[in-house]
């Protein structure tokens, strides 16, 4: 009873004294005390240090037994995110993986976009020569919607144009044997015939014009009429007029089963042609053509020209051949255009129609500059050159390809010689 009672004051001493000597131990493991015997105070000591005569020496361990397993505690709280952490280096290739399985193939593409065009492939139809008279006096353009309109005396409105032939002038020219040799003398001028496609009007309209047709083939004073054809552009501003005199419609056709029709038109005259001015493109081409009438004009052809000698065969006095003679030497005409219808040009081609007029035979020099060299060479001074047809729409030429009336004109003249 009197030990166990010890140990609890040892104890509670120890405890006490712990915190005030336990720096002085050299080993934290044991732990060393003297105890006095009359009053149970501990004092520490080292372990190699002997108690007093009245202590007693007792020692134990610093740290005790381990103690049974806890019960498990509660949850903590989540902890804050950790900052984000450097980024790591870049690991080693890895080795090439082995090749996959083809894959399904895939849905069609849309259509790409047009490519250039490419370069003209050989036809078996020849080329069309916009300056073929026989082929302009011929074909029919197709024209755009609103390109060209028709007028007629007595008839309402104006009806449009779907397809539309050659419209100019033609003029004879007759020879004259001079004393200085051949030269040519105008003859009656002409207006080209002309045929109008799939005009598109009213009933009433049509039936005006069925009306003009049939009256002139009733040789009704009524068949004849003046006849007004005009030009538009793209955004349906007007760019040329052309009035003619005296027309009568030499045939109408009303096909009722395609539902097109076809007008022939003949008049004595022309008496008014006009272009706006902001209709006339910039001339080009490497030919320069000075017409002694007007200021100079590119144009982008220049045809004939050439001469050409007639050969006669020389009979002797004795009624045998004394070989070949060379007779007269004329000059091929010469095709100009297109050029632009300057006021002079379009006086020109009206002076034909004025019976109080004497119509021009001007001279005409052309000059071919050559594009890749820039190298220029004249082609021919041609004096006293007669007008012998004057185009101002060629069914041939750009309106192929616009459908549209052009602000140009196309010459062609017969030279009376060539320098």
């Amino acid at each position: 009873m009197t030990k166990s009672r010890v140990w609890t004051i040892v104890l509670g001493g120890a405890v006490y004294a712990a915190g005030a000597t336990l720096d002085a131990q050299t080993s934290p493991s044991v732990i060393t005390a003297c105890v006095q015997t009359s009053s149970n105070l501990v004092r520490l000591v080292e372990p190699t240090e002997s108690c007093r005569a009245n202590e007693t020496r007792i020692v134990w361990n610093a740290t005790g037994p381990q103690g049974p397993k806890g019960d498990k505690g509660d949850k903590g709280d989540k902890g804050d995110k950790g900052d984000k952490g450097d980024k790591g280096d870049t690991g080693l290739t890895g080795d090439k993986g082995d090749k996959g399985d083809k894959g399904d193939r895939g849905d069609v593409g849309p259509p790409g976009p047009t490519g250039p065009q490419g370069p003209a492939g050989d036809s078996a139809v020849p080329p069309v020569d916009p300056f073929d008279s026989a082929a302009q006096d011929t074909a029919i353009a197709t024209l755009a919607q609103g390109a060209l309109t028709l007028e007629v005396e007595g008839v309402l409105g104006t009806i449009a144009i779907g397809g539309m032939s050659r419209v100019g002038i033609n003029v004879p020219v007759t020879t004259v044997n001079a004393p200085s040799g051949i030269t040519y003398r105008y003859g009656d001028a002409a207006v080209a015939p002309m045929t109008l496609t799939n005009l598109a009007g009213t009933s009433a309209k049509l039936t005006g014009i069925a009306t003009w047709y049939t009256q002139f083939r009733n040789h009704q004073s009524q068949g004849t009429r003046d006849v007004t054809l005009r030009a538009f552009d793209e955004a349906g501003a007007p760019t040329a007029t052309f009035r003619f005199r005296e027309c009568v419609a030499s045939t109408f056709v009303q096909d009722v089963v395609s539902g097109s029709n076809s007008l022939g038109v003949l008049c004595m005259r022309i008496d008014a042609i006009t272009h706006l001015a902001a209709s006339i493109l910039p001339e080009g081409g490497p030919f320069g053509v000075d017409i002694d009438l007007d200021a100079q004009h590119l144009a982008s052809t220049v045809k004939g020209g050439t001469l050409t000698t007639a050969v006669t065969t020389s009979i002797d006095p004795r009624g045998e051949s004394g070989g070949f003679l060379a007779g007269a030497t004329t000059v091929r005409p010469v095709a100009i255009g297109p050029i632009a219808p300057s006021i002079h040009l379009r006086n020109w081609m009206l002076s034909f129609f004025d019976p109080r007029a004497i119509p021009d035979s001007p001279d005409v020099s052309v000059l071919y500059s050559n594009p890749d060299s820039g190298v220029s060479a004249p082609l021919g001074n041609f004096s006293s050159c007669f007008l012998t047809r004057a185009t101002l729409l060629n069914p041939l030429g750009s309106v192929r390809t616009t459908g549209r009336v052009p602000s140009t004109i196309e010459l062609v003249v017969q030279p009376t010689s060539k320098q």
